[in-house]
């Protein structure tokens, strides 16, 4: 999850609403979080299956032979994109466990800084 500024949003948010007190709650989110990678894990066990079965077409002579070294490159990019996918999770995992972090620390920050304006205001 490369952080990247978007500039102004367009998104239209209640009136009702303080902008100011949005903010994400991980613990919710990481159901989710949890939901992705479970969808990303079966995604690569399918890419595994279908290069499986590429393979055993190909060497049991099941396809016409112009058609051959087709199914066998077909196989091994499946074989790619299972390995891709296997980067893809452990990279999301680790982009948002930082996240997580990093948007715990800004709301700490952003916290001990409205009560040192506070305790300096009252004193």
């Amino acid at each position: 999850m490369k952080k990247v500024d978007l500039g102004v949003s367009n998104t239209v948010v209640s009136k009702n609403i303080n902008r100011k007190n949005i903010y994400v709650d991980t613990k919710h989110l990481e159901s989710t979080k949890k939901d992705v990678i479970k969808q990303l894990n079966e995604i690569s066990s399918l890419y595994e299956k279908l290069g499986d079965l590429l393979n055993k077409l190909s060497y049991k002579k099941m396809v016409d032979d112009e058609y051959n070294p087709v199914c066998i490159q077909c196989s091994k990019q499946c074989y790619i994109q299972r390995d891709e996918i296997s980067k893809l999770i452990h990279d999301f995992d680790y982009k948002y466990n930082d996240d997580v972090k990093s948007a715990l620390i800004k709301n700490l920050d952003d916290r001990i800084s409205y009560l040192e304006s506070k305790f300096l205001v009252n004193k």
